[in-house]
């Protein structure tokens, strides 16, 4: 006997005793019985409209959900799912997109020799989701705050409240056939390994072009870029080309070391101005200025007056990092050096660190130090760190850092930089002149 077949006897029985009262004795166990019928009838009623409402869900695709509470958000594409591929495979690729994001409140003070002190707060705000697309494809999409500074995303506050910039931070593709091999397309993260603590290259830096990476078993890796710098319509795109190799892994007794080379060539610079004319700024890097008529190395399509990359840079790398627990924490050591193969002098980088501790949860700490030292045209000044030494080479000094866990997700560091510019005295000026920072910050991940 089926639902509605039931549904309908049970029916039959209240009207009968609904009209023939009289042929019953008692009436309690009458009255008794017709409430269990009708319970009966209504459970009935139910089973029936979650079996339409069964038919009807697969007839068609659920609608979107986000699970509140969660950072992960569920957008049903079954109905667009191609022939032949079932709704369960098509829908299962939503659950794996995940929302990400992080705010930072910075408080800065600046002490520069033949400078007048500075204090600013600034912003960085991040957010973004990463979709794996299926077993071998993801992607990742993020906006931060700021456009203007390819070197930083922070927004400093004040001009009356004024609405703040927010762009593009990343925006690629990557493959993974197999737990070895990883092909990036887009505006991606660095792909190339460094130390945690490392200063030769900005980490805000996001670079824009292809990369592959391979990782072997035994831990040896190697990577290959290929990036744009500057675009241009009528003369050679500014580029760089890396390639990277080393190895990593475990010693034993809890000791891990990372070692690696690489060598990247920056093509198209030497003779340019970056990124553009009026927002040239070498940053510590040799400069000429263009003639009349030419002459020196800049590109005619330089203007007269416009100081242009009197260098190539093509620099050979070799890095180190070790860790090991010491006192039930995390100790990290690390050391690297650079140096520009295209000048004829000037052309040396080195710098090295210690970290002990982690910030990872509640309570939690860490303390840091690193020394760096780099000569005027040892790196490609557009990309060294944007807080060390204010961003320049022909720089020198150290930097002092400290954090604590706050919270869950929640952190204060400070980091106070002791640096000397124009170390060489042929920048402008001609003078070594101290320069002190000191960094307040609170950090917020979600």
């Amino acid at each position: 006997m089926n639902v509605r077949t039931l549904a309908s006897a049970v029916t039959g029985v209240l009207a009968l005793l609904a009209v023939s009262p009289d042929a019953w004795s008692q009436p309690d166990e009458i009255a008794q019985l017709k409430a269990e019928l009708r319970a009966l009838q209504q459970r009935i009623e139910a089973v029936e409209r979650r079996q339409t409402q069964a038919q009807a869900a697969n007839a068609q695709p659920a609608a979107p959900t986000v699970a509140a509470g969660s950072s992960t958000v569920e957008v049903s594409t079954a109905a667009a799912a191609p022939v032949g591929r079932s709704r369960t495979n098509a829908a299962g690729w939503t659950q794996r997109i995940q929302l990400k994001g992080d705010l930072r409140y910075r408080n800065e003070r600046f002490d520069v020799e033949g400078a007048a002190d500075r204090d600013r707060d600034r912003i960085r705000a991040r957010a973004g989701f990463t979709a794996r697309i299926n077993d071998r494809w993801r992607t990742e999409l993020v906006l931060a705050t700021g456009r203007s500074d390819h070197r930083s995303a922070n927004q400093s506050l004040g001009e009356l409240g004024a609405r703040k910039d927010f762009g593009l931070d990343l925006a690629y593709a990557q493959w993974s056939p197999d737990e070895r091999f990883t092909l990036t397309l887009g505006k991606m993260r660095q792909q190339w390994i460094r130390p945690d603590e490392s200063l030769f290259i900005d980490g805000d830096i996001n670079p824009e072009g292809l990369a592959a990476a391979y990782t072997h078993s035994s831990g040896l890796f190697a990577n290959a870029h290929q990036y744009w710098l500057t675009e241009r319509s009528q003369l050679s795109d500014s580029t760089l080309t890396a390639v990277q190799a080393g190895w990593r892994g475990e010693l034993g007794l809890g000791v891990r070391l990372t070692i690696g080379a690489g060598y990247y060539d920056y093509g198209a610079v030497r003779g340019r101005t970056l990124p553009a004319p009026d927002e040239f700024d070498p940053f510590g890097n040799s400069t000429f200025t263009a003639a009349p008529g030419g002459g020196g190395p800049c590109h005619p399509a330089v203007g007269v007056g416009e100081r242009c990359l009197a260098n190539d840079y093509d620099i050979a790398e070799v890095f180190g990092e070790v860790s090991f627990e010491l006192g039930g924490r995390p100790l990290t050591v690390f050391a690297e050096y650079g140096r520009n193969r295209a000048a004829d002098e000037l052309d040396t980088a080195y710098g090295a660190g210690v970290t002990w501790g982690r910030v990872r949860d509640a309570r939690s700490w860490e303390i840091g130090y690193v020394y760096q030292d780099i000569e005027r045209d040892a790196l490609f000044a557009q990309f060294v760190d944007s807080d060390f030494a204010d961003g320049q080479t022909d720089s020198r000094g150290s930097v002092i850092r400290v954090g604590y866990g706050l919270d869950q997700n929640f952190a204060f560091s400070a980091s106070y930089f002791l640096n000397e510019l124009n170390v060489s005295g042929l920048g402008s000026g001609g003078a070594r002149r101290d320069y002190r920072r000191l960094q307040l910050d609170l950090n917020f991940r979600f």
